[in-house]
């Protein structure tokens, strides 16, 4: 009976490792897709980027998601590649999702792809224009860099000039009256409608601006119309009283003599058959008793030391001028044409540049560079070049004038140059010498005679740049925020601090020779530090660094074998550490060579309290028997070997017969023991040895494939029949031994 019953588990320890072998074949052939990385990795929000992804298990491929939303064209190239065209999706990184008929890959770092937003505009000048169009638009606002087209209400405007990424300029096209969109496009990405860009087309004309804005009550002052919609102008008044001289320019600009008209500030409106131009600030002019007195240019620029050249003088206020002024010296005034116009005969006068000034009862005009005048001849300065350098010296410095010939000194604010050399009659060079900061003369000497100080001649010596001598700290975090001292000399007055080209988050400039700054959000790497002054830039020769966060610590691992009195323990004794009556983690063993191993994981802190601590104390249990004790070690293999005595099992009674005869004994062999028993326990034994080496042997064969990618996973298959035909053998040997 126990013979028979022997051959059955035999035969069911035999099907159940062929059902197995099947199991293990069937799962080998179904690994899902996986992806590691893009190319590219980003592309615009409207979609049509074709991407290129790598990875393993795309064989079967039905279809790629970007974010959830299906992309489009999917083709298989092999069981590593797929190309996809992205879809529109709002910006942002999203996961690329890749699925077959066996799964769906998981989201990982080398599957994200990033959605690159579009231009924005967040400001208009000027925001209305006249329905002809022809308004020269700024548009203000972010990501304009590469913008192809700008529209006004789905209308093309002309002219697009991106200045940089915050700043274009561009052309109203012809558009019916009301408010419309401006729209700025990059490729086929927009800005959107959003409030900010909403720009109006008005019926008439536009006034923006009007130069000057002032004028004697008496009138006669020419004055410039800036707007638009100026075509068909019909009347242009001031505070309501017409102009009496009108001429349109074009259809953005006209000119308008002002007429007489009380004290006042008014409203200069233009009139076209479209209508009339709104009052704004813009076209307010202001009427005041006395005009204030300018010179905005003089006609010609220049004349000989002799005086004597016919100038025309153009400015404001020169109604009953009694006198105007070369250098100080007077003209001979010939007439006064209006209050904005007169002519006047220049002096004799020593060379150089000088300011030509007017006086009226009313006062005078100030120095302004548009009124200079150059009396050319005998021994002059005309202009030099740069017309600025350190206070240390050393700035190579060219003189342009006139009687150069037989200079004997050049000086910076009376320091003679270092070095000079007269190179023609019109120029020298001298080198600058040292000299505190500000604007000094510079000075050509002759024998008998030196050039006169003018506006032409002024040299600016300038504070030395900065210099950055140590940064402390060294380095701080990718996400910014680090407080950064920065040390050396000449930080007064410091306009701009930037971390390898990105501005600091904030500065403060604690004195001359120290400034604090706080790191802005940065790629990981080192960065350069940049301080800006008005006198220059200077970097520092220590880099910061930037840093990744350092990865979390993994937890504790036992890594040991485990015996019960000196002999291996079986596959699957349980194993487990306890902190007091907490299990912090569990496991099973599995034989490798003839030795009981085991690997057991603390787990965080955050998931089972009391666990997971470096350097806590633990007691191991085998079979729920406390056999050693260990301690966590983070970044550490802990060998913990256990033994522990197993007490032998009580003895199986005696049942006690029935009276009778008694049996003839079985036939134990020479032992004394059943020997088909023997024979059949035998069998059961050796075919469950057959399954361990399969149950063992394909795991491992599998873990090998995965490590080695797909082309290893026959090795599963062969693991599996491997184990199968053991077990074969087996079974045969024990029939023959039967």
């Amino acid at each position: 009976m126990i013979q028979r019953a022997a051959w059955l588990w035999a035969v069911v320890a035999l099907a159940a490792a062929l059902t197995m072998a099947a199991s293990v074949q069937r799962a080998d052939a179904l690994v899902g897709p996986s992806v590691t990385s893009l190319s590219p990795n980003s592309g615009p929000v409207i979609g049509g980027t074709v991407v290129t992804i790598e990875g393993s298990g795309f064989t079967g491929v039905t279809g790629v998601t970007f974010g959830g939303v299906p992309g489009t064209g999917v083709t298989f190239v092999n069981d590593t590649h797929v190309m996809v065209m992205s879809p529109a999706h709002a910006a942002g990184a999203v996961p690329i999702v890749v699925t077959t008929n066996v799964g769906s890959s998981g989201a990982t770092e080398g599957s994200q792809f990033t959605y690159q937003g579009g231009p924005v505009v967040t400001s208009l000048i000027p925001v209305s224009g006249p329905t002809s169009g022809g308004t020269f638009v700024n548009v203000y606002g972010s990501g304009f860099t590469g913008a192809t087209s700008v529209t006004f209400g789905g209308v093309p405007g002309s002219g697009l000039t991106v200045l940089d990424d915050t700043h274009l300029s561009v052309v109203a096209p012809p558009h019916a009256a009301g408010p419309v969109y401006v729209t700025v496009y990059v490729n086929l990405v927009s800005s959107g409608a959003v409030p900010a860009s909403v720009y109006t087309y008005t019926g008439g004309p536009v006034v923006t601006s009007i130069s000057p804005n002032f004028g004697p009550s008496s009138g006669g002052t020419v004055v410039t119309v800036n707007g638009a919609g100026f075509t068909g102008t019909t009347a242009v008044t001031f505070g309501g009283v017409s102009s009496a001289s009108v001429t349109v320019l074009n259809d953005f600009q006209l000119l308008a003599v002002a007429p007489p008209h009380f004290p006042a500030t008014v409203d200069i409106q233009v009139t076209t058959v479209s209508g009339t131009s709104a009052p704004t600030v813009a076209d307010l002019f202001n009427y005041s008793g006395i005009g204030p007195i300018a010179v905005y240019s003089v006609i010609p620029a220049s004349g000989p030391v002799t005086g004597g050249t016919l100038v025309t003088v153009t400015g404001t206020g020169f109604t009953n001028a009694s006198s105007v002024t070369f250098g100080g010296v007077a003209g001979a005034l010939v007439q006064i044409f209006n209050d904005t116009q007169l002519q006047v005969y220049s002096p004799a006068h020593a060379a150089g540049s000088y300011y030509v000034q007017v006086t009226s009862p009313f006062g005078t005009s100030p120095a302004t560079a548009a009124g200079t005048f150059t009396f050319t001849g005998g021994l002059a300065i005309y202009s030099i070049s740069p017309a600025s350098g350190p206070t240390t010296g050393g700035t190579l410095v060219t003189i342009t004038g006139t009687g150069f010939l037989g200079v004997t000194s050049v000086s910076f604010g009376g320091v003679a140059a270092n070095s000079f050399t007269i190179l023609n009659d019109g120029q020298i060079q001298a080198y600058s010498p040292p000299h505190s900061a500000g604007a000094v003369t510079v000075v050509v000497t002759a024998p008998g005679v030196s050039s006169a100080a003018s506006p032409a001649d002024s040299f600016t010596y300038t504070a030395a740049g900065p210099v950055i001598g140590a940064i402390s700290p060294a380095s701080g975090p990718a996400a910014g925020g680090t407080v950064v001292t920065i040390t050396g000399s000449g930080f007064t007055g410091a306009t701009a601090v930037s971390f390898g080209g990105v501005a600091a988050a904030s500065f403060t400039v604690v004195n001359d020779t120290q400034i604090t700054a706080t790191s802005p959000s940065r790629a990981a790497g080192n960065a350069t530090i940049t301080v800006t002054t008005p006198s220059g830039s200077a970097s520092s020769a220590a880099a910061f660094s930037f840093t990744s966060p350092a990865p979390s610590e993994p937890p504790g691992r036992f890594v040991g074998s485990v015996t019960i009195d000196g002999v291996a323990a079986p596959s699957g004794t349980q194993v487990q550490a306890r902190i007091g009556s907490v299990v912090c983690g569990a496991s099973t063993t599995f034989t490798q060579s003839g030795v009981a191993r085991y690997v057991l994981d603390s787990p965080a802190a955050s998931e089972t309290p009391g666990c997971g601590a470096d350097g806590a104390a633990v007691t191991l249990y085998v079979n729920g028997t406390a056999g050693g004790t260990g301690v966590w070690r983070n970044y550490q293999l802990n060998e913990v070997n256990l033994a522990i005595g197993v007490a032998q099992p009580a003895p199986t009674p005696t049942p006690t017969r029935p009276p009778g005869p008694t049996p003839a004994p079985p036939n134990t062999g020479s032992g004394g023991y059943d020997a088909n028993a023997l024979a059949g326990l035998g069998l059961v034994l050796s075919v469950l040895g057959g399954l361990a080496v399969l149950a063992l042997g394909v795991p491992a064969a599998r873990r090998q494939a995965m490590v080695a990618g797909p082309g290893s996973r026959s090795m599963v298959g062969r693991a599996a029949g491997a184990g199968l035909e053991a077990v074969r053998r087996i079974v045969r040997m024990a029939i023959r031994r039967g």
